[in-house]
């Protein structure tokens, strides 16, 4: 039997099920909108992922371009440095280049008492050298080094390379007119030409040296001025010394006598030679002539 007891609870039933239903359909439905907001969430993260990617290729990037920056500036600024020692050294190169032509023209000019006095510094720098290095503690180089900066003191206009360029050139004089070579002292009986000195190596220079010891007195009395005082310019000494020396030192071998033999008899030509023969014809008659 059916009361209204149980009538009442199973309306109640009813509804508290019925409004069940209708949480569970809006649960359903946050819940969907949650998995929607999930599903962007996840691209949005991929998204992120991608970026995050680009920017460190970017800052990998921008790190090489500013190594690649500091690299142009370094080399920048060593280019820089280089026209400005090349800007220096043609400067330098023309202030040499200057004064070398203006000590040419000096030394041109100078007296022969001036040329001795030229001779006799050299001579004085050279002994100042052997003094400094005599206990060997001090080698060549840095003892010229060292007069070089001392006698810088009192100069002006003139660099330290232009300084040893001129007493190099000056040690050319000395070695041809020193006191244990042709002497100073004779130095006025030459007339002195500071080019072709300067050009002659130290061989050419000893080979001078030598000849003129042993034939000074011969050949000094060829050349005489009004006066009957012996001179000859620096030149013609060369010249001089250069043909007594290759004559002194002709080989007498086959081809030296075979042609003192066609320069002897006019009349005669050379027709074939041989290691031991030179055939030579005379009008229409042949015969062969022998040269040891």
């Amino acid at each position: 039997m059916i009361t209204t007891e149980n009538l009442y609870f199973t309306h109640s039933a009813q509804n508290a099920f019925a409004k069940l239903l209708v949480k569970i359909a809006k649960f359903r439905k946050k819940f969907s909108e949650i998995e929607g907001e999930n599903a962007k969430i996840s691209e949005l993260r991929k998204k992120v992922a991608e970026v995050e990617t680009e920017n460190a290729k970017l800052r990998q990037i921008i790190e090489e371009n500013t190594r690649h920056n500091v690299r142009v500036e370094k080399l920048e600024q060593k280019n820089t440095e280089l026209k400005t020692r090349l800007t220096i050294i043609e400067q330098n190169s023309m202030t040499v280049d200057g004064q070398l032509k203006n000590n040419k023209k000096v030394i041109a000019k100078l007296p022969a008492s001036s040329s001795c006095i030229y001779l006799d510094v050299k001579l004085k720098f050279e002994n100042k050298v052997k003094i400094i290095t005599t206990d060997g503690k001090i080698k060549d180089k840095i003892a010229r080094t060292m007069i070089y900066k001392k006698m810088l003191q009192y100069l002006t206009n003139i660099t330290q390379d232009n300084l040893r360029i001129q007493t190099h050139r000056a040690k050319k004089f000395l070695m041809l007119f020193g006191e244990k070579e042709i002497r100073i002292d004779k130095i006025k009986l030459v007339t002195c030409n500071a080019n072709d000195i300067s050009k002659l190596n130290n061989t050419q220079i000893q080979n001078i040296i030598d000849y003129m010891n042993d034939q000074i007195h011969v050949i000094l009395k060829t050349i005489t001025n009004g006066n009957g005082q012996s001179y000859m310019t620096l030149s013609e000494m060369i010249s001089l010394v250069t043909s007594q020396i290759s004559r002194a030192n002709l080989t007498y071998n086959h081809a030296y006598f075979r042609n003192k033999t066609l320069d002897q008899y006019p009349n005669l030509y050379r027709e074939f030679s041989s290691e031991d023969f030179d055939y030579f014809g005379l009008s229409m008659r042949k015969y062969a002539y022998y040269a040891s």
